[in-house]
């Protein structure tokens, strides 16, 4: 290591190097932030650019979607035809025009954990990308929420990849705000 930082010390065309690479670094990550991305230091990584169509709202609106939200899904057998529903719950976070959190569901003795990230397009339509948290399992999708009137339940549909089926799946979620509830999603 010391011959390292002799070599570095006594050469200046490497030391100009290098602090170029670092200030390029440090550009990369500080213009990533103030795009809104996601940043992980150790693996490096940048994630995507979030959708600029997002909308920002009023404190009071972001207020009513933070918090605990349950209910249920629904999705169809594409070779049964039998409807299956099971529970879900969801916590949010808005930050700015981005909002992120969680979702848990159980179908049988399976139990999922997804990730969820979007934001508000227009009015009371919110577009949600989602994922499993586990990286064994292939799952992930996107749904469309509508909140309804005084803002205390949504409605969803939802097209994504199913674990399961390895197919496309569909169908609808129903969830309503759980009184006195805070967010109770954590980075």
């Amino acid at each position: 290591m010391n011959d390292f930082l002799k070599i570095v010390t006594e050469n200046k065309y490497l030391k100009i190097l290098l602090s170029l690479v670092l200030v390029a670094i440090l550009f990369f990550y500080l213009s990533a932030f103030y795009q809104g991305r996601e940043i992980i230091f150790w693996p490096p990584s940048i994630g995507l650019k979030p959708d600029s169509s997002f909308i920002a709202l009023p404190p009071n609106r972001v207020s009513a979607i933070n918090g605990t939200w349950e209910g249920h899904a629904t999705q169809t057998d594409k070779k049964t035809g039998e409807i299956k529903t099971f529970p879900v719950v969801a916590n949010f976070k808005f930050n700015g025009k981005i909002i992120t959190g969680k979702a848990t569901f159980r179908v049988g003795d399976m139990k999922s954990i997804l990730s969820l990230k979007g934001g508000f397009v227009k009015g009371d339509y919110m577009k949600v990308n989602y994922y499993s948290e586990d990286e064994r399992i292939d799952q992930w999708g996107e749904c469309i929420f509508k909140f309804l009137p005084r803002g205390k339940k949504i409605k969803a549909v939802y097209i994504g990849f199913g674990p399961d089926t390895k197919d496309l799946v569909t169908g609808e979620i129903d969830v309503v705000l759980k009184e006195d509830s805070k967010s109770l999603y954590v980075e």
